[in-house]
């Protein structure tokens, strides 16, 4: 856990969207959270029993789990994405 909080600060100090006071909720599935921060970051996070698929394609820059070959979230996952 100490491994992600670091990897999450350091791609704070890199990435000025992160830093951007722009803010957006997206529209979302139930047991999910999915907002836009700058102009092309994307955090999604699934709080639900099983995978959903990712709303939108993009890199993933930073996960707090390993994200399926299929384009699925798994449960209890956050990701954050680069928006391509």
């Amino acid at each position: 856990m100490l491994q992600l909080y670091r990897s999450a600060l350091r791609l704070r100090r890199t990435n000025p969207h992160l830093r951007s006071e722009e803010f957006r909720w997206r529209d979302r599935p139930a047991d999910t959270l999915l907002f836009e921060r700058g102009n092309g970051l994307l955090c999604a996070v699934n709080l639900s029993d099983h995978p959903i698929p990712l709303p939108y394609a993009g890199s993933p820059l930073l996960a707090s789990g390993a994200l399926t070959r299929n384009g699925l979230l798994p449960p209890d996952t956050t990701v954050l994405l680069h928006l391509d």
